[in-house]
């Protein structure tokens, strides 16, 4: 027994450092999911890359619905993003993002949903907010919606927005819901991608990110040779890891590719 009471401080701190290994290796993790398993950042051909278009998590779930009890002063936010193949067999973003304001009764917004290399549709939202459905935990949003594309301003249109507890979705078309997602996010992830195309001269075709830690990974275009015949030579995806800075806005103030 004395023996047992000899080495026990040594266990004790045996333990602790066991301890101290694993949290920091969670702590280490990618929080916003990993990479998945047949993720390739260049795949042979067209159609091995369309098979393997990765499902990603681009924003942390929100852990309650939204509050649309008092709506006042706050800024909501949506964004649905999914992935598209080029024809050299690179990954490329689709989706895009939706912010509201509200001041009062009334609301103002903007949106911009872009297929991939096509022009963004950015559509301007103005208009006023109607009372809450406490049996629906819903609220309509009678707005005048403006939409520009390719250098084209089209006539305004009256549409109402269904504002939920987790999305947003036009009344006439309610399949095409928009997600919410937290703001900060959203300011962080944007201020990333433009980062990227302002500073490095090319563009993500994946980024995934760790927002408590400020880090995360993107598979950036690389130009290989752009008068080869083979498409599929011409570029490619390079994985690199990243570690970013915001300021008190989450605006994103620099950005180092690893």
């Amino acid at each position: 027994m004395d023996n047992l009471k000899k080495f026990a401080p040594y266990v004790a701190i045996f333990v602790l450092i066991l301890l101290i290994i694993f949290f920091t290796s969670q702590k280490n993790e990618m929080k916003n999911g990993a990479l998945p398993n047949n993720f390739s950042t260049h795949a042979d051909n067209l159609d091995e890359a369309i098979k393997n278009v990765p499902q990603i998590q681009f924003f942390t779930p929100l852990k309650e619905p939204l509050d649309l009890k008092i709506v006042d002063g706050k800024e909501f936010c949506f964004a649905d993003y999914s992935f598209s193949v080029n024809n050299d067999a690179t990954y490329m973003l689709d989706g895009g993002t939706m912010r509201l304001k509200i001041d009062g009764s009334k609301v103002t917004g903007k949106s911009v949903f872009a297929i991939a290399e096509k022009d963004a549709w950015i559509t301007t939202y103005e208009g006023a907010v109607k009372d809450l459905d406490l049996k629906t935990n819903t609220r309509v949003l009678d707005v005048w919606e403006e939409q520009q594309s390719e250098g084209s301003t089209y006539p305004k249109e009256n549409k109402k927005l269904i504002l939920t507890g987790d999305n947003v979705k036009e009344s006439d078309v309610p399949e095409n819901a928009h997600t919410a997602v937290y703001c900060d996010e959203l300011n962080e992830w944007q201020g990333i991608y433009k980062y990227v195309t302002d500073n490095f001269g090319t563009y993500p075709g994946y980024i995934i990110v760790d927002y408590d830690q400020n880090r995360g990974k993107m598979a950036i275009i690389v130009e290989k040779d752009k008068n080869n015949p083979n498409p599929y030579n011409r570029t490619t995806q390079e994985l690199k890891d990243f570690f970013y800075t915001t300021n008190d806005q989450h605006e994103v103030i620099d950005l180092k590719l690893n």
